[in-house]
């Protein structure tokens, strides 16, 4: 398997990711159909990072609140749709926010073992 073939199954992952999220509209139910976005939204963050878990999470809105059945079926932008969407933004970008940061964590501490060992590799040798 050649590296050509490891980055398309890395982005083929990630976006997997993004489509799963969007299958949490279907457990949906009640007037909210959205609110179960927000576990899926956390898979695909831990599993493909920042970038596929917020194109699920904007898909996923949108197809919550457009093709959800009993829900209006075309975007009218009320009070108490604004203040929805800024809710759910808010939380998503929480959810997204410190998992992308808890990556990022986790990358560091492998560079500072790397470092760490290189660096007592080189003082046994002295």
């Amino acid at each position: 398997m050649g590296r050509g073939s490891a980055v398309w199954n890395r982005a083929a992952d990630r976006w997997g990711c993004a489509a799963y999220s969007l299958a949490g509209v279907s457990l949906a139910c009640g007037s909210r159909p959205y609110l179960t976005l927000f576990g899926a939204v956390a898979i695909a963050v831990w599993l493909a990072r920042w970038r596929a878990a917020t194109v699920g999470a904007i898909a996923g809105f949108l197809i919550a609140n457009y093709f959800w059945p009993g829900r209006r079926v075309e975007f009218v932008f009320d009070e108490f749709f604004v203040f929805e969407l800024a809710g759910y933004a808010l939380s998503a970008g929480f959810i997204i926010f410190f998992g992308e940061t808890m990556h990022r964590a986790r990358e560091r501490e492998g560079e500072q073992k790397n470092l760490l060992a290189v660096t007592l590799a080189s003082i046994a040798m002295a």
